[in-house]
């Protein structure tokens, strides 16, 4: 996991609850993670302890993952899309699944699946994915003679290569995931083709399991502790959550459906909505958030502050040093002489008290300016540099798209984009813009209108890429990276707004 993106799953609970909601989460008995479609690839930002000794896996391995990881052979495609139906839709769902634990062994659980809304604006903060294991129940269907002549073995490869297609397809861009689904088909391969699991390969999973009455209302008991842990600790921000969804809000909310799209978009952009007072953003990447960071200690803003400690350390070394001959002076110790007398102990017996403060206090203080810059330069510069320089997604959103101008931003320049905004097409242009910091950055902006499968204009995509970033790693220029994203976009919101959910994709 990259820096900027471990720091957005570390800030998706502490930005919207209290503190101390994570310490009170892990204290929940049951099953449940916590994830946020707000983030590229809807990635879990919460396991509790009762997943994890179920699962089998760490909190550092089900972090920032996507729950596809618990999926396997004989997952069943239906229910899954049924998931996603209800992700897309923003709505409670309760469905049978198995899952596979981190060893390769399956098991059915009771998935109880609903979203926390934010108030403010009608968007769901977090999906909660209550899980309650249901007790395992085989059948004897294939025989071992079917095994030995590579039946099983000959569906487990076609398997194999099915899975790796699909979730190829459905979005499963991380190779960790796919390696892992990948190993638990192969370990499952072993299995079946191995004399010694004589006594398995002659069962198969049922291909449903329905849950009693009484997982199901343990199931909706720990929904609702976990939910009224988030509403109690929301309250306490002022950011207030919420089961349902409220009708009054000021930044229109989008899709979470196509917000998870959008988050597959690996490029900086932010979407702007047209229809709403001063065109707030409402959709901001997380490449975005990064343009406006500094770029290691290349920038001249922490080579000013490196400088500094530096020269400030380096002057009271030698201030403490010179106050350190003083003393010893006035001790009537030679230091040139004889330097084998210049011990602390001799130095404690001074009778200048003053004198020796002073010294320890500068002693102090250098001992301090090191530490500090021996983590300045410890520190991987990406995560140092985001967690102070960055803006956040909670300070982006709602802000109009001229926030990054500044005193010299060109206003011919701005007066061409909003003449391009009222005439409805797209703009190309050079720009300078200011990071949270202040210090300035060329922005090459292209700004495109993007409309529904109703032909109406939706929103306005406004893709941004520092000009000292002209180029990527394929070679194309920041022209054609622009019109990529452009033309993804358009997929993804035309695509959507032919089914829209609950949350209308336009007025």
């Amino acid at each position: 996991m990259d820096p900027p993106h471990r720091l957005l799953i570390e800030q998706s609970l502490p930005a919207r609850y209290s503190e101390w909601v994570v310490e009170t989460l892990d204290e929940i008995e049951g099953c449940f993670l916590i994830t946020d479609p707000g983030i590229a690839d809807h990635p879990i930002v919460f396991a509790s302890h009762g997943f994890l000794v179920m699962s089998g896996y760490s909190i550092e391995e089900v972090l920032g993952r996507n729950g596809r990881i618990f999926q396997g052979l004989d997952t069943d495609r239906r229910s899954v899309m049924e998931i996603r139906e209800a992700i897309r839709e923003e709505r409670t769902l309760q469905i049978s699944l198995l899952n596979y634990r981190k060893d390769g062994t399956p098991h059915w659980i009771l998935f109880h699946l609903f979203p926390v809304f934010r108030v403010e604006d009608i968007r769901v903060a977090h999906f909660v994915a209550v899980q309650v294991e249901i007790p395992m129940r085989s059948r004897c269907l294939r025989s071992y003679a079917e095994h030995r002549h590579g039946g099983g073995t000959g569906r487990l490869l076609v398997a194999c290569r099915n899975e790796c297609q699909s979730d190829y397809k459905l979005g499963c861009d991380t190779v960790v995931e796919s390696a892992i689904i990948t190993g638990r088909l192969i370990i499952m391969l072993f299995w079946t083709s191995s004399e010694l699991s004589f006594s398995l390969v002659g069962l198969e999973v049922e291909e449903s399991r329905e849950a009693s009455e009484q997982e199901k209302e343990k199931a909706h008991d720990a929904a609702n502790i976990v939910l009224s842990t988030l509403i109690h600790y929301s309250q306490l921000t002022g950011r207030v959550v919420s089961d349902k969804r409220c009708s009054e809000g000021g930044i229109s909310a989008i899709n979470s459906s196509l917000v998870i799209s959008l988050g597959r978009i690996k490029q900086s952009f932010v979407l702007i909505d047209p229809r709403l007072p001063q065109m707030p953003i409402v959709y901001a990447s997380d490449e975005f958030l990064s343009l406006s960071e500094l770029e290691g200690a290349n920038s001249s803003s922490s080579a000013f502050i490196v400088g500094v400690l530096e020269a400030f350390c380096f002057h009271l070394c030698r201030t403490t040093e010179d106050l350190v001959h003083s003393a010893l002076r006035a001790s009537s110790l030679d230091v040139n002489t004889n330097p084998g007398s210049a011990s602390v102990s001799c130095m404690w017996s001074m009778h200048d008290m003053d004198l020796n403060e002073l010294v320890l206090l500068h002693a102090m203080w250098a001992l301090v300016l090191l530490c500090l810059l021996e983590l300045w330069f410890n520190l991987p510069q990406s995560e140092l540099c985001a967690a102070i320089q960055c803006y956040s997604r909670h300070e982006v959103l709602g802000c109009d798209c001229w926030f990054l101008n500044g005193p010299d931003t060109d206003a011919d320049a701005i007066h061409q984009i909003r003449q391009s905004i009222q005439a409805e097409r797209s703009c190309t242009i050079r720009l300078l813009n200011y990071r949270k910091d202040r210090s300035f950055f060329w922005n090459l902006h292209h700004i495109s209108p993007i409309r529904n499968s109703s032909g109406r204009i939706a929103f306005y995509v406004s893709v941004q890429l520092d000009e000292n970033t002209k180029s990527d790693d394929h070679g194309l220029s920041a022209h054609m990276r622009q019109l990529g994203v452009v033309g993804a976009v358009k997929v993804a919101v035309r695509s959507l707004s032919l089914c829209a959910g609950p949350s209308r994709l336009v007025s």
